[in-house]
């Protein structure tokens, strides 16, 4: 394995260890749900099933869900 692929193993884990205990900020989030949803979606439209569409809008509904609620439970986050 090269160091590359090693260093994105190590970052990618990071991340989600710092997604489950809740350690990024806001912005943080969104730009990870919008990685997400390019390297999940990353192909032409007429390709995409309605279970797939369905699939995009409540992962975005889910990712407003959890930035509303960290919100609310530190209201003096930075975003």
């Amino acid at each position: 394995m090269d160091q590359t692929t090693s260093n994105m193993i190590k970052f990618f884990r990071e991340v989600a260890d710092d997604l489950d205990n809740h350690r990024l900020t806001h912005h943080q989030i969104f730009e990870l749900g919008q990685f997400y949803m390019k390297y999940e979606y990353e192909h032409d439209t007429e390709d995409i099933s309605e279970s797939d569409t369905y699939k995009y809008m409540f992962t975005g509904w889910y990712i407003h869900q959890q930035m509303a609620n960290m919100e609310n439970q530190n209201p003096q986050a930075e975003d």
